[in-house]
């Protein structure tokens, strides 16, 4: 215990070093000696536990006494099992106080609980004056998840939606665009729903209702659920280079995760949970003609349920081969092969600001509201474009429109591009095919595009909104923009600069 008890910290004071100071109470959190620290102890805790083996009065837990498990612990988190008999209880308390007295680390018994399986009333009560503990209610939660003996339910997830709720709640989401929006779904299927995703099969209600705060979320700023949805939530967890935005498709995701279980049954032998799901469940079976009894448990019935789906296909012999489980391999195979579409290339490797690629995005799929798609909703408009007063469509105002077909060639004879600007589906069938591959051309090209379209789009809802007295139109500000974003990268900048 030297290491604990003789500390000291030095602080920096202007830049010098202070005078050495003892620390009374031994190391501080975050020391980084504090993990290996807490290993030791535990370690020795686990050590003295085990000496319960010896003992003839204790009982272990019914489903623990084939491997002789008696704790498991992660963090500063320790569950223990025994049988629900005085004795064991005893034997168990009197090693948590030989360790109390040995570390003079004390348990806190008003956070800790006991929880009872099929024990009557009269024997809780006796077994909870014997530990001090509160009688715990399943189910209760353990790292950040509920668990429970009972299939999990919509209630038990309520956590999950609302971690995410507080997510979208958040004052500073009212001020993020489409782009912004965008990011933030994707952090909080990765950072949360993910988590449970690699632990338990969700309810189907659950992942809908995931997904319907997510879409409304991108679609409205909201997190009330909305109808609201130019493009499918299915499209939209496509690829970017099938038309998508690559968003987590979060019930393929949970099967691709439970895959990964599976495997982990087939090939590892070494972890706990393995193991025992080997003794008590398969017993020496192969993951592969194993058949779950009905009163196996509802996890293990919901991994076995997709066994021959995902054991079937392509990217799991291929596993076997490597001997590595990749999620995102069996998620692909699963969404199946999506069509490319021909706009891909404007898309991918874009070095222009997010919330423009997403404007250019929108109009590719012809989903921005321009007045013609307004009225077929029921709004009143006047359906005249404010540029020229022709009929507004998407294909009009990129780049049939008599302005903004001469702003966009002005950009073409900047780019010394010898091209006439087509109806909008001609024209990105164009710029599609030039802006294939890496040159710098073919990447300033696209960020041209994605540009113009911004600019124009902007420039069209300040008239719409703010009156027609808003400025026109210009080149120059869209050459401006290109030429600020490509001012980090020499070689493009150099390009740019040729161009003049």
């Amino acid at each position: 215990m030297a290491c604990v008890s003789t500390v000291s910290y030095k602080f920096a004071i202007n830049g010098e070093p202070s005078v050495s100071i003892n620390a009374k109470r031994g190391l501080r959190q975050g020391d980084p000696i504090s993990p290996l620290l807490f290993v030791l102890i535990m370690e020795y805790m686990h050590r003295v536990l085990q000496g319960l083996e010896d003992e003839p009065a204790f009982k272990f837990h019914p489903k623990c006494a084939k491997m002789s498990m008696l704790n498991v612990c992660f963090a500063d988190d320790i569950l223990l099992f025994s049988r629900a008999d005085t004795n064991s209880i005893r034997l168990i308390m009197g090693k948590i106080r030989e360790f109390s007295q040995t570390t003079g680390l004390h348990m806190s018994a008003a956070k800790s609980k006991i929880y009872f399986g099929g024990v009557n009333s009269a024997c809780q009560e006796q077994l909870q004056l014997e530990t001090g503990f509160q009688i715990g209610v399943m189910p209760f939660k353990y790292l950040g998840v509920p668990l429970d003996s009972k299939k999990l339910t919509v209630l038990n997830c309520q956590p999950l939606i609302e971690k995410m709720l507080c997510k979208f709640k958040h004052w500073n989401t009212r001020m993020l665009s489409y782009a912004g929006r965008l990011q933030l779904i994707k952090i909080a299927i990765t950072s949360i729903a993910n988590y449970w995703l690699h632990i338990f099969p969700l309810p189907k209600k659950i992942l809908k209702h995931v997904e319907s705060l997510c879409r409304s979320f991108l679609w409205t700023g909201q997190e009330t659920v909305s109808n609201r949805a130019p493009i499918s939530w299915d499209h939209i967890c496509d690829p970017v280079a099938a038309g998508g935005l690559n968003i987590t498709d979060l019930g393929v995701w949970n099967r691709a995760s439970i895959g990964k279980m599976l495997w982990n049954l087939h090939t590892k032998k070494d972890r706990m949970w393995i193991n025992w799901v080997h003794h008590f469940y398969m017993k020496n079976h192969d993951v592969m003609n194993f058949v779950p009894k009905p009163t196996a448990s509802w996890i293990i019935k919901a991994m076995f349920k997709h066994r021959d789906t995902l054991c079937n296909s392509d990217a799991w012999n291929n596993f076997a081969g490597t001997g590595i489980y990749r999620t995102r391999m069996i998620y692909s195979e699963l969404r199946g092969i999506r069509p490319d579409v021909p706009w891909k290339n404007m898309i991918r490797g874009n070095l222009e600001s997010p919330r423009a690629v997403f404007s250019l995005w929108m109009a590719c799929h012809c989903r921005l509201n321009t007045k013609d798609r307004i009225l077929k909703i029921g709004v009143h408009t006047d359906g005249v474009c404010v540029f020229c007063g022709a009929m507004e469509t998407c294909d009009h105002l990129f780049f049939d429109c008599a302005v903004t077909k001469v702003l966009w060639q002005q950009i073409l004879f900047w780019l010394k591009l010898n091209h006439v600007p087509q109806e909008w589906s001609r024209e990105v069938r164009w710029i599609s095919e030039h802006t294939k591959g890496s040159s710098k051309s073919a990447r300033i090209l696209k960020m041209c595009i994605v540009e113009a379209v911004y600019h124009v789009w902007i420039q069209r809802n300040r008239k719409v909104f703010n009156g027609p007295k808003e400025e026109n139109l210009l080149a120059q500000d869209i050459l401006y923009r290109v030429k600020g974003r490509v001012a980090h990268n020499n070689k493009l900048k150099l390009f740019v600069d040729a161009l003049g």
